[in-house]
């Protein structure tokens, strides 16, 4: 990435921050202080008032514990636990936190979609419109496209590569297996744009083809959820998108959500190529049947 990136407070060291203050707080937030300091797996996941209730306090005291440590208030606080924090827990410790994080009386269901419409929001606002046009200029501007990701990613680079190719035609999704990875990004090279998604806890192979991407000249791109994201240091464009944790199992609504608009932007790009793509895409689905019903006849057609 080109230009210098300061360090915001929510990515700083909160353990450190806490131990280093302790002998300064008061005795209900030496409480909470300790608390957070032997169970950060646990209250990462909880909120002001769930986290005052472990511990035997107010959720007003909880609120000004979060800002005498220097945040706005405990949103931020409780961010900047799970940015520094979720890439150390295991699944068997993302299902235990959520498990008290879901126990008020709202369903399973609200809460999880009531957070993944919180991602969606939260990452169109933090959206940098210069670093997405710029993204979208080095997809239509490329020789090829390599789109990487794997484990639980590997859906998320699946579908991107599958979308992109039916207007580009130039898209490679590096395969599913890390094994097959050299083979394939060794072809790409000066003009070619590679594009790598992985989300805590970070798949190595996936940093690895962005880390070799960038040795070979290649433009580089990064879907990912944060700046400390071990994916930054090898992108020439990052573009972030929430994706939180509430269960054994990652989020992937608002990545999804910034992939689409990706795909849309590049579709309109360039519409007469776009229709031509796709009309041309139509024929040989029609023609070897691929859906169970064909495409509807625009009005004014034969």
């Amino acid at each position: 990435m080109t230009g210098e990136c300061h360090q915001p407070l929510e990515h700083t060291d909160i353990i450190k921050r806490i131990r280093e203050r302790l002998n300064d707080l008061s005795e209900a937030h030496r409480l909470l202080a300790d608390y957070l300091v032997s169970n950060y797996e646990r209250a990462v996941f909880l909120t002001a008032y769930q986290l005052g209730q472990r511990v035997g306090v107010s959720e007003s005291t909880v609120v000004r514990f979060a800002a005498a440590l220097g945040y706005e208030g405990y949103p931020q606080f409780q961010r900047a636990l799970q940015e520094l924090l979720r890439t150390r827990l295991t699944t068997i410790d993302r299902l235990r936190g959520a498990s008290e994080s879901l126990e008020e009386h709202q369903t399973i269901f609200h809460k999880v979609m009531t957070v993944d419409i919180e991602d969606i929001r939260t990452t169109l606002q933090e959206l940098n419109p210069e670093t997405f046009a710029a993204a979208v200029d080095a997809l239509v501007q490329a020789r090829r496209i390599y789109v990487a990701g794997f484990r639980s990613a590997f859906s998320l680079a699946y579908l991107m590569g599958y979308g992109l190719n039916w207007v580009l035609r130039n898209v490679t999704v590096v395969g599913q297996s890390p094994a097959d990875v050299p083979d394939q990004v060794l072809t790409a090279g000066p003009g070619d744009a590679v594009v790598a998604i992985s989300f805590p806890r970070y798949s190595r192979a996936t940093v690895d083809v962005l880390a070799l991407a960038r040795r070979q000249r290649a433009r580089t791109l990064a879907i990912t959820d944060s700046i400390v994201s071990p994916l930054a240091a090898h992108a020439d464009l990052l573009l972030l998108a929430r994706s939180n944790q509430l269960s054994y199992y990652d989020s992937f609504s608002a990545p999804l959500s910034l992939i689409n608009a990706l795909m849309a932007a590049v579709a309109v790009r360039d519409q007469a190529r776009t229709m031509q793509a796709l009309d041309e895409l139509e024929r040989v689905w029609e023609a070897y049947g691929v859906y169970a019903f064909p495409r509807r006849k625009q009005k004014g057609s034969e």
